[in-house]
């Protein structure tokens, strides 16, 4: 929780740290909003339609909106985590490196690709569409704390990815070095209740990466 604290005092202090936040921040939002109105759209009428033909009217149209806002709200974590996963290395990199120049005066710069980086999203945004379909599995068994568990592994990959790939280290280097960042359990756990609750997972983006970013500093790595 020490790195999210130091990320809320640093945004509070440097104010110019918000103008590397609105670009990641409109895609991100725009995104995730576009999949849940697609995720509605695509849903709801043909419930509705399915219990209209049963002559339930108005209780059928009640259902089908009830029954996507329940199951939207437990899978928007993943939703949500997939767009981190993809967006991170590619739109978070600005924010990152202000962060950590800001806390320790030097930012390391080893360049990567575009093709290795676009790469890393893709490789990234797989593996958590595989651990959130896991995740959810669990969770029929282990409720909330199975995909709890699973969210705040992704998070730690995810926020911790803009600063990794300044260090040219990607997806399978990151995870090998997973085990060298202190406090990463505190921050992990913080990411997967975060991450479980819909708009404040939106919110608190900008925040994570800094606290990821600080986290990598402060751990040594480079």
């Amino acid at each position: 929780m020490r790195h999210i604290r130091e990320a809320f005092s640093l945004f509070a202090k440097h104010k110019k740290l918000w103008s590397f936040v609105f670009k990641p921040m409109a895609w991100s939002a725009a995104l995730y909003l576009l999949i849940s109105f697609a995720g509605y759209w695509l849903v709801v009428p043909p419930i509705q339609r399915l219990f209209e033909g049963f002559g339930l009217g108005w209780f059928g149209n009640a259902f089908g909106v009830v029954a996507y806002l329940v199951a939207w709200f437990f899978l928007s974590g993943m939703v949500f985590l997939a767009l981190v996963s993809f967006l991170s290395s590619l739109l978070w990199d600005g924010l990152s490196g202000e962060v950590e120049i800001l806390a320790t005066g030097f930012v390391p710069n080893r360049k990567v690709s575009i093709r290795a980086s676009l790469a890393d999203s893709l490789q990234r945004t797989g593996l958590t569409l595989v651990l959130g379909l896991v995740g959810l599995l669990v969770g029929l068994c282990v409720p909330v704390v199975g995909p709890l568990l699973v969210a705040a592994y992704i998070g730690l990959l995810d926020f911790t990815a803009p600063a990794f790939a300044r260090r040219g280290k990607l997806l399978t280097a990151q995870r090998s070095e997973l085990k060298r960042l202190n406090g990463r359990h505190e921050f992990a756990l913080a990411v997967g209740v975060v991450t479980i609750i819909p708009l404040l997972n939106v919110i608190m983006l900008p925040f994570l990466v800094a606290a990821g970013t600080l986290m990598v500093s402060r751990s040594g790595i480079e």
